[in-house]
C-alpha cells in the first residue's frame, strides 16, 4: 500500500473534544513521520496546535466569514492541496462534506449523519469507549492497534503570569461553562472557594474563563471572603497562554469543560465537578491525576443536555463542599 504523504484533518469543535483528539495527532505522526499533516480548526481555538509542532499548517475556520454552505464551498476550496488522505473527526454533516469540496482522494471518518456518502472508508461509531480512544480508532488503516499506548499530553511554553504571584498554593477555578447545564452556581462556587481559603490560608485562587464568561467570574471576586486572594484571568489568555497557565497552576477545580482537560493533558493535578454529560465517554484521559464528583441518587443525573430543566442544576448546587476542598488539601499535601 502506498503511504499518504499529505494529510488533511478536520479538528473537532470543541477545547474539550480537541484536547481529547491529541492522541490520534501523535498516533498520526508516530504512524506516518514523513508525511505532512494539515489540520482545519476552529479559530477560536487554533491556536492549541502550536503545542504539536509537528503539524504542518493549520487552517483557521469561522463560520462567520465563511456563512452556509456557500461559505463552507469558497473555504473547502480555498484549502484544497492534493491531499492523500482527510480525516474528519466531528460528527457533523458539513465536516464531513469539507473533505469532498477540499478534493481529498480518501476520505475516512464515522458513520452517521448521512456521511457515508461522503467517505470512501465510513467506520461505525464504537461503543462505550474514551473520546480519545474514539478518535485514534480511525487509524485502524494505518495502526494494528491505535489505541494501545494512548497519550494526550501537552507541554506549553512557561507561564509569566502566576510566576508573579508569591503564594505557595496556585488553585484554579473554572466554574462556569458554554452550557447553562454545567455551570456551578454561583452560591456553591463561594461556598468551595470560601472554605479553600480559609482551610489553606498560604493560597491564591485564580478564576479562568471565556470573555463571555467574565461577568460571572466579576460578580465573583465581588462577593467571595478575601477578594485581594482571588485574582481574575477569565478572557485573558488565548488557548495557548491558558495551557501555560494551567501547566503553572498547583490545582485545577474545573466543571467538565476544556480547562479540565488541558490541564490533565498538561499534567496538573485537576478535580473535576460533573454536571450535564457523561464521564464515562468525556472525563479526562489520564485518571492518574485527576478525581471527578458527581452527586449520587438523582434521577435526572447523567444527562447530556445544555440547558437544566430545574433551572439550577442539582448535579452542581448539591456537590458536598467538604469532600472537594479535602481532595484538594490531600492534592497539595
Amino acid at each position: 500500500m502506498n503511504l499518504p504523504r499529505k494529510i488533511l484533518v478536520r479538528a473537532p469543535n470543541w477545547l474539550g473534544d480537541l484536547v481529547m483528539s491529541t492522541g490520534f495527532f501523535y498516533k498520526l505522526r508516530d504512524a506516518l513521520p514523513d508525511a505532512e499533516i494539515s489540520v482545519v480548526a476552529k479559530a477560536e481555538i487554533a491556536d492549541l496546535f502550536d503545542l504539536l509542532p509537528f503539524i504542518k499548517t493549520v487552517h483557521r475556520f469561522s463560520k462567520a466569514d465563511f456563512t452556509g454552505l456557500g461559505g463552507l464551498y469558497r473555504f473547502s476550496k480555498g484549502i484544497s492541496d492534493n491531499y492523500d488522505v482527510y480525516f474528519c473527526l466531528p460528527p457533523s454533516f458539513s465536516s464531513a462534506l469539507m473533505g469532498k469540496l477540499a478534493g481529498a482522494k480518501r476520505r475516512v471518518g464515522f458513520k452517521g449523519n448521512l456521511r457515508s456518502m461522503l467517505f470512501t472508508t465510513a467506520h461505525d461509531v464504537p461503543k462505550n469507549i474514551h473520546r480519545s480512544e474514539e478518535y485514534a480508532l480511525l487509524l485502524h488503516g494505518l495502526l494494528d492497534s491505535p489505541t494501545k499506548n494512548l497519550t494526550v499530553k501537552l507541554m506549553p511554553p512557561p507561564d509569566e503570569v502566576l510566576a508573579s504571584i508569591s503564594a505557595r498554593h496556585k488553585i484554579v477555578l473554572n466554574l462556569n461553562s458554554e452550557s447553562q447545564s454545567k455551570i456551578v452556581p454561583i452560591e456553591k462556587g463561594l461556598e468551595i472557594a470560601n472554605l479553600l481559603l480559609e482551610k489553606l490560608p498560604d493560597a491564591t485562587l485564580i478564576l479562568t474563563g471565556s470573555k463571555k464568561e467574565r461577568a460571572y467570574t466579576e460578580a465573583f471576586q465581588k462577593l467571595v471572603a478575601n477578594p485581594n486572594r482571588v485574582v481574575n484571568m477569565a478572557g485573558k489568555t488565548s488557548i495557548k497562554e491558558l495551557a501555560s497557565l494551567l501547566a503553572a497552576s498547583s490545582l485545577v477545580i474545573s466543571t467538565d469543560s476544556g480547562a479540565a482537560h488541558l490541564a490533565n493533558a498538561v499534567g496538573t493535578p485537576t478535580l473535576v465537578l460533573y454536571g450535564a454529560g457523561d464521564e464515562r465517554n468525556t472525563a479526562p484521559y489520564h485518571v492518574e491525576n485527576s478525581v471527578g464528583f458527581r452527586v449520587q441518587g438523582l434521577d435526572c443525573a447523567p444527562c447530556v443536555s445544555t440547558t437544566c430543566k430545574f433551572g439550577e442544576p442539582k448535579c452542581l448546587s448539591q456537590m458536598n463542599t467538604l469532600d472537594i476542598v479535602q481532595s484538594t488539601v490531600r492534592f497539595l499535601q
